[in-house]
């Protein structure tokens, strides 16, 4: 057991560790909004740092959907847990005369809940009828998207004038930044980079590093998800990415297969109670020996350690750049800045933050 003295230490060590007066605003704004649910912390961040970025603060709930649900006194369900559903969560969430929680067929989520709310399952939406159903899945084309839901919904028997969506015309109210692992003023390209792409969902992120440096050699590209890696396959055949190596497995700390949970976003993630089970590898051992690594970026929804871990030899041998999301979990605050310090202590660390909403915000190591 960490006592609270030791865990305002660790904070105190990490915040003397960065880099600047951003990555410190930036770092307590999201220990203060762990501790306290206040987005206003965040408001704060966004409004200085973020000019070009609207917030949705504000934004009255109704206003986000095609037809606001009616003022029958019914309770608002929120069915998707993706970043439509947090967009819209942070638009509802202080009217708790309506809003109770989420739906989504993620178990791990359905047990631990999302944001703070509890979320049930569609069984359990479909037996009692008795909510207000805003759809709030991601729309990407790929996964269980708003119109099966809603084909779902209407298929076991649900009231449709109690199912509403969310106005895809007004999607620009949420903003993130596609350039955030690749555009900091402190990150630096070579002549020729190669990147590990951790959880690359739909390689945007790849994409998005080619458009930023000289000249791309490789991708290392990892994604578990079977639906994910099919739709990547796509878009590197459209793009002609031929420097990407597509590998069908996550990053993680040893090579075995994991239970993954299958979400009807990019939040897919590893999970105790996954559904399905995927192969998990180390980028130590996937990466091939001729291959200097320069840039390493994980987002892979919790796995972000455990990853790096598994990454120890090729970042000490390399000292590649990082860029590391330091939202999934509470506990990543304090676990990844030490980890990655005590691997390489000359790395320079930043946190700087890519979105009007509380995700998005990254770790980055560099060297000078």
């Amino acid at each position: 057991m960490i006592c609270a003295k030791e865990f305002i230490d660790k904070f105190g060590q990490i915040y003397n560790f960065l880099e600047d007066q951003e990555s410190r605003e930036t770092y307590m704004a999201r220990i203060h909004y762990l501790i306290t649910g206040d987005f206003g912390y965040y408001r704060r961040i966004i409004h200085k740092y973020l000019a070009d970025v609207p917030p949705i603060n504000g934004t009255a709930f109704d206003e986000l959907l095609l037809t606001p649900p009616a003022a029958d006194g019914r309770k608002i369900v929120l069915y998707g847990t993706g970043d439509v559903g947090r967009l819209l969560f942070h638009s509802v969430y202080k009217d708790d005369k309506r809003f109770i929680g989420f739906c989504s067929r993620n178990k791990e989520k359905q047990k631990y809940g999302f944001l703070g709310y509890p979320v049930m399952a569609p069984e359990e939406l479909l037996k009692q009828k008795s909510f207000n159903v805003v759809i709030s899945a991601d729309d990407c084309g790929k996964r269980r998207n708003r119109t099966e839901i809603r084909r779902i919904l209407l298929d076991g028997g649900y009231p449709g004038e109690q199912i509403y969506e969310f106005d895809k015309r007004k999607e620009g109210i949420q903003r993130y930044d596609p350039s955030q692992y690749f555009a900091p003023d402190f990150i630096k390209y070579q002549e020729e980079e190669i990147l590990i792409d951790g959880g690359c969902y739909n390689l945007d992120s790849a994409l998005e590093m080619r458009r930023h440096c000289k000249n791309l050699k490789k991708v290392y590209a990892f994604e578990p998800d079977p639906i994910s890696y099919k739709h990547c396959l796509a878009v590197q055949q459209e793009t002609g990415f031929e420097q990407v190596k597509m590998i069908q497995a996550g990053t993680w700390n040893s090579k075995t297969t994991l239970s993954f949970e299958i979400g009807n976003d990019g939040g897919s993630s590893l999970a105790k109670t996954g559904e399905t089970s995927v192969p998990v590898v180390t980028i130590d051992e996937t990466v091939m020996p001729e291959d200097r690594i320069t840039y390493i970026k994980l987002d892979v929804e919790g796995a972000e350690l455990e990853s790096l871990e598994g990454a120890r030899i090729t970042i000490q041998k390399y000292k590649p750049k990082l860029a590391v999301c330091l939202y999934h979990k509470p506990e990543d605050l304090i676990t990844l800045p030490l980890y990655i310090k005590g691997l390489v202590p000359e790395y320079k660390l930043y946190v700087r933050h890519h979105s009007n909403v509380p995700e998005e915000t990254v770790l980055y190591a560099v060297i000078p």
